[in-house]
């Protein structure tokens, strides 16, 4: 990757949408590690962070030309880690999937690393589930994607936002990043590009 590339992507949306695996191959793509907000606002074993050291390592991870960022780790938007991010990026990807496509997918998730670590998240981070984590992945339609989609729509006029609403529509994406043979600062396929 050009050393003189600024590349800041910001990854948002629904838990068990797939933001980290698209962003461990975006990463692959780019050479660049992705950051998981879980990883940020976590200490092992799921031990929460301070806000006030939160939101130092975010401004450590931002103020930097090129990063990834993926996660959904602030609560219809109170704590301020997603502004810190949706202000410092270029790039938005909004993973807009139904709710239980979502659940599916984590309780596929839960099956495939029960007792053990996600590839994006570092030792001491086992996944496990709970009730209120589930409710919050059904209440996301009310609580959270409101709050992302106001967010979205007062950023379009100066950075690029893509909305990614369908696993085919992921795939079309990663498929036109490989064959373009570059990240490209326009990536209209079938996904809403700026077009809201």
């Amino acid at each position: 990757m050009d050393k003189h590339l600024s590349i800041r992507i910001f990854i948002v949306g629904n838990y068990g949408a797939g933001k980290s695996t698209f962003a461990r191959k975006i990463g692959d793509f780019l050479g660049m590690k992705p950051v998981n907000l879980d990883a940020v606002v976590w200490e092992p074993h799921w031990q929460e962070r301070s806000k006030e050291d939160c939101l130092r390592r975010l401004d450590h991870i931002t103020s930097s030309d090129c990063w990834i960022v993926e996660g959904l780790s602030d609560y219809k938007g109170q704590s301020g880690y997603h502004d810190i991010c949706f202000e410092a990026a270029d790039t938005i990807i909004f993973f807009d999937f139904p709710p239980m496509l979502c659940w599916w997918r984590i309780f596929k998730r839960r099956l495939q690393y029960h007792r053990r670590n996600r590839p994006d998240l570092p030792a001491g981070y086992p996944e496990k589930l709970y009730r209120v984590f589930l409710q919050k992945v059904w209440n996301y339609s009310k609580d959270e994607r409101p709050v992302i989609m106001e967010k979205i729509a007062s950023l379009r006029h100066y950075k690029q936002v893509i909305e990614l609403q369908t696993p085919r529509q992921v795939e079309s994406f990663l498929s036109k990043l490989v064959q373009d043979g570059k990240l490209g600062i326009n990536f209209s396929l079938n996904a809403n590009t700026n077009k809201k």
